[in-house]
């Protein structure tokens, strides 16, 4: 099926902010929206970019041509700001790929879905929100132990992510984060150990997890803390082969796909995770709209199987196909 495929993306620069800067992060290159692009023609689709300040504007003029969306919009400065453009699309009977609102709007917040996911027995790290420094918040920071990890409860992309080791360092970085971002604050036990990501295609009973990638330094060693200067000055890897037991990266595939399933996730998800040195798991986030750049951890899975990145771009649009085609709702475990 050969279709006019729109491209709706947002950079960091269309609200203001250099390429650089490392305070707001969440956000797709035009690099890989110039990759998913290319792929998308490959298969032989129609192609055309929809930056999200001209969506609603390209969608009353272009309704009757657009066959399907390839959402990639991030939004800013709200807590809602990944569901945005799913609501719009889904109030305008819109094709896309991607999760609903409902699925991205709680997979936002941190804090929330971890709440939710306690119900399937999965393992967080302890930790606690906020929204402005108290002497009872001061307090429950150190009852948790240091080091801790701050960082906002409804960003992404290693947004704010800092680790402190004592409480003058707490207060510091949390009058900042405040003050910076205008959310609640996620503050967490730091887990010393290695950084796991599973990527994620599919819906329902079909959803396949690829692979538990780990994040790790180019020497290979494990990373300290995974924010946005390692995201985003290629300072890190992602591998497949790393020391951990066969039966181990199948229980860590089989927990993201449940968790997947859980929250109703459509199409594609990544899923964050810590291991800590005696081999316990911590689930971290889930992203439900996990970057696709060349070399990532959805490429880095295909290419072990033979594939490449033009499959995995195929596969996603293949999936949300089936699943309009079938009206899925997306909550069948």
């Amino acid at each position: 099926l050969i279709m006019r495929i729109g491209i709706c993306y947002d950079t960091k620069e269309d609200y203001g902010y250099e390429s650089d800067n490392l305070n707001y992060t969440d956000f797709v290159s035009l690099q890989t929206v110039a990759s998913i692009r290319e792929a998308l023609e490959n298969i032989g689709h129609d192609v055309t970019y929809i930056n999200a300040k001209n969506l609603i504007n390209f969608i009353e003029k272009e309704n009757e041509q657009i066959d399907f969306i390839f959402n990639l919009v991030e939004g800013i400065r709200s807590r809602n700001r990944v569901a945005l453009v799913p609501a719009y699309l889904e109030f305008r009977g819109i094709k896309h790929s991607g999760s609903d609102t409902f699925a991205t709007a709680i997979a936002q917040n941190k804090h929330f879905t971890k709440l939710l996911l306690r119900n399937l027995g999965i393992n967080t790290p302890e930790g606690f929100v906020y929204e402005c420094l108290t002497d009872s918040v001061i307090r429950e920071a150190i009852s948790l132990g240091f080091p801790l990890v701050i960082k906002p409860n409804s960003e992404g992309g290693g947004m704010g992510v800092v680790m402190v080791n004592n409480i003058d360092e707490f207060i510091y970085h949390s009058r900042y984060l405040i003050k910076k971002f205008n959310f609640e604050l996620l503050c967490e036990k730091y887990i010393k150990g290695k950084e796991l990501t599973v990527p994620i295609i599919g819906n329902g009973k079909e959803s396949q997890a690829l692979g538990v990638v780990a994040i790790v330094n180019k020497d290979y060693s494990d990373i300290d803390l995974y924010d946005a200067k390692k995201k985003y000055e290629n300072n890190v890897i992602g591998i497949l082969d790393f020391p951990c037991p066969d039966h181990i990266k199948e229980e860590i595939k089989n927990i993201s796909l449940n968790i997947h399933k859980y929250i109703g996730i459509n199409d594609y998800s990544r899923m964050d995770y810590r291991m800590d040195e005696n081999g316990n798991l911590y689930f971290l986030e889930a992203n439900l709209l996990p970057f696709l750049n060349r070399e990532g951890s959805f490429e880095v899975c295909f290419k072990k199987i033979g594939k490449c990145y033009q499959d995995v771009i195929e596969r996603i649009i293949n999936s949300s196909l089936r699943r309009y085609s079938r009206s899925y709702s997306g909550f069948t475990l």
